[in-house]
Order: C-alpha cells, then sequence, then structure tokens
C-alpha cells in the first residue's frame, strides 16, 4: 500500500509553490502544447524593492489605506475564500493584530475564481458575507480585488504562486520580508524595533529566488519533455536534478516511475530503481514506494518483482514489521509472484495491526486485499 509519508505522484508538475494552497489546474488531457518550452516568468519584486501600488477595488473590513505612510509598518496578506490554509492561519493574524495594533494588517483577497461564461458575477457579494460570518476570526482589514491587477504586482512580480502569502512592508515603504504568514512573527517583531537585518534578508531571500526559479524552469520543461513524450529529455532533466540533490529521493523516484511507466524502459528502470533501494536503504517510506508503484500501478507493463521484493522486505524489516502498510505491500508482491500462502499469512499481519476504529479507505482496500488472496482468485 503507498503510504502517506512521501507524495509522489508519477507524471505530474513538480511542485513549484513553497506555500500551501494554489488554484492551478490540469489542463485538458488534448489540450494543445506549445511548440517551443516556455522560460519560467522571471521575479522582479523582492526584499528590498519600494513595495507596488495597493489600491484594492473593494474594502471589505475596516478602515482603508490610501498607501504606505513613511513610519508605519504594514502587513500585506494574500488570502482566498477558497484556500483551506488561508482559513486556518486567520486566528493567528488576528492575535498578531491585537499583538501590534500599531501595524496595519490587510487580508487582501485577489484570487477568487473568475465565474464561468455566462454566469453572474457574485464573488463580491460572496467574500462580504465569508468576512462578516468570520466575525472577530478576522480581527484585521480585508479588501478585495476581482482582477488580477494586484496579484501580478505583488505575488506573480515575487514569484510567489501558492497562498497564503505575506508581505511586511516598513517604515520605508520598502518591502522587509515574504513568506508564510505562520513564520512572519519574528521578523515582523525586528522590523517593528528597528532591529531588522534586511541586508542578511536580501541575502537569503535571493538564494531562495533562485533556488524558486530553478525549480520552476525544471517544472515547465519536464512538462514539456513529458508532453513530447521525450523520455531521453526526462531522464535528463531528472538527472541533472538528481545530481543537485542526492540526498532527495523525490526526483530519483519519479525518474524511476517515468522509466517503469509511462516510458517503458524495464532496462533503465531496473537500473534507475536498483540505485534508489541501495542509496535510500534506510528509508522505509521510499522504499515502499518503488515496491507499490512497481506491482500496483497500471502504466508499469514489465514489473520487476525481484525489485519489488527487495525494497518492501527491506522496508519491513526497517518497521519491524510494525507499519500495516509496508506489510500489504509485502504481501501484494508475493501475490503477483504467485506465492499465495506468504501473500495471506503477511496479509493478515498488516489487517492484525491496523488500529482500532481505523475504517478508513485504505484500511478496507486492505481488509479486501486479504479476502482475494484467501479467495485464491487472480
Amino acid at each position: 500500500m503507498r503510504a502517506c509519508t512521501i507524495a509522489v505522484v508519477p507524471f505530474a508538475l513538480v511542485a513549484v509553490a513553497a506555500f500551501a494552497q494554489t488554484d492551478n489546474r490540469p489542463a485538458a488531457p488534448n489540450a494543445p502544447v506549445a511548440p517551443a518550452r516556455p522560460e519560467a516568468p522571471a521575479t522582479t519584486l523582492g526584499v528590498g524593492d519600494p513595495a507596488p501600488a495597493f489600491e484594492p477595488a473593494h474594502w471589505i473590513k475596516g478602515k482603508p489605506i490610501g498607501g504606505f505612510e513613511t513610519g508605519k509598518t504594514y502587513v500585506i496578506e494574500f488570502w482566498a475564500t477558497w484556500c483551506g490554509p488561508c482559513i486556518a492561519v486567520m486566528p493567528h493574524l488576528t492575535d498578531l493584530q491585537k499583538e501590534h495594533p500599531e501595524v496595519t494588517f490587510v487580508g487582501m483577497a485577489a484570487s477568487e475564481r473568475t465565474p464561468k461564461e455566462g454566469e453572474p458575477d457574485e464573488r463580491l457579494p460572496f467574500v462580504r458575507g465569508f468576512v462578516r460570518g468570520k466575525g472577530d476570526l478576522m480581527g484585521y482589514r480585508v479588501a478585495y480585488s476581482p482582477d488580477r491587477d494586484i496579484a501580478t504586482r505583488w505575488m506573480t512580480a515575487a514569484g510567489q504562486n501558492g497562498i497564503p502569502c505575506t508581505f511586511i512592508v516598513g517604515p520605508s515603504g520598502q518591502i522587509e520580508w515574504i513568506g508564510h504568514p505562520g513564520r512572519m512573527d519574528e521578523p515582523l517583531k525586528q522590523v517593528i524595533a528597528g532591529k531588522w537585518d534586511r541586508d542578511a534578508e536580501v541575502s537569503r531571500s535571493k538564494a531562495s529566488r533562485a533556488a524558486r526559479e530553478k525549480q520552476a524552469a525544471f517544472a515547465m520543461a519536464l512538462a514539456q519533455a513529458q508532453a513530447d513524450k521525450d523520455w531521453d529529455e526526462v531522464a535528463r532533466l531528472y538527472g541533472e536534478r538528481i545530481k543537485d540533490e542526492p540526498d532527495n529521493p523525490m526526483h530519483s523516484v519519479m525518474l524511476y516511475q517515468v522509466l517503469a511507466g509511462r516510458a517503458a524502459r524495464p532496462d533503465q528502470a531496473a537500473k534507475v530503481g536498483a540505485e534508489v533501494v541501495e542509496r535510500f536503504k534506510d528509508n522505509a517510506q521510499v522504499l515502499n514506494e518503488i515496491a507499490w508503484f512497481t506491482v500496483d500501478d497500471p502504466s508499469v507493463k514489465t514489473r520487476d518483482l525481484e525489485l519489488a521484493l527487495k525494497a518492501a522486505e527491506r522496508a519491513n524489516d526497517l518497521t519491524k514489521g510494525s507499519d500495516f502498510m509496508i506489510l500489504d505491500t509485502l504481501a501484494r508482491v508475493w501475490w503477483e509472484k504467485g506465492d499465495s500462502s506468504k501473500a495471506v499469512e503477511l496479509q493478515k499481519a498488516a489487517v492484525a495491526k491496523i488500529p482500532a476504529g481505523d475504517e478508513t479507505e485504505t484500511t478496507k482496500q486492505i481488509r479486501k486485499a486479504l479476502e482475494k488472496y484467501q479467495g485464491g482468485a487472480r
């Protein structure tokens, strides 16, 4: 069974957002593909730069601000009504506003979903009702703009594509910090106290931005190569990432998944898979991921059961037979190898390790697998 600890989705874009949630939706399967590989958008706004114009179309709550006054500090937090992580952080923002009444906090809703063609635009009354319903939970100013102008000037320019995202604008009108609101407590305190080391943050921010832009360029090139079914280019791109981050298992696992699955290159997949199992031999979740994908994913036409067995047995040894999902994987490997009795034995162990009262879809599937193995039907 696929474990939840490592999230590896083959053939999808590598996640670029550093934050909690985006409104990006996958293109239709038959969507046209651009003939040239696109470039990642340039980042033009960063720490130390003057804050862009801030002119929301509507002020939903609190007194409007006409701009950034010299000598005052502002927190501009981008959010949306559809964003669960944004809602989760609202109490924290409210607490910070209470703690720092001299700072102007603004929740800027600039990413509300555009209505479909022919449908009425009810976003403004919806946002108003949403904010009204939150009451004191949103204890700070709230603004809304239906178009993307503000989001483009701030979020896009700063290379941020996930929300919630916060900008601290300092007394000089310059951006002092950009990041998740849950991590801004200390930077905000230092900005208020006049002790903030902007130069150090500029250096850190530039390094982070460079890494983010590199990741974005990789994701876009990878998407194009996969759309073109250019598997040599896919392998080359993943190879570069593996060299850059040899201790990050994600790229190695995804390369294996591509080669074993959609690319249908079993010999190359076997080589990469063996390298992953050896390099991450002490990471039970990575090993389980390799094994489960090998035996379960429908895109895999040639299943390397010996590799799957080696990975699953090592994962089970590392967890001392205590992880029911890994036991489920190991049982499935033996089932695919044709050893029904071994599969039943391990699947019984998996079921026995399921916590009392755990009736999720995953555990239901594990119990069904035991019935299947006991029935002997293939």
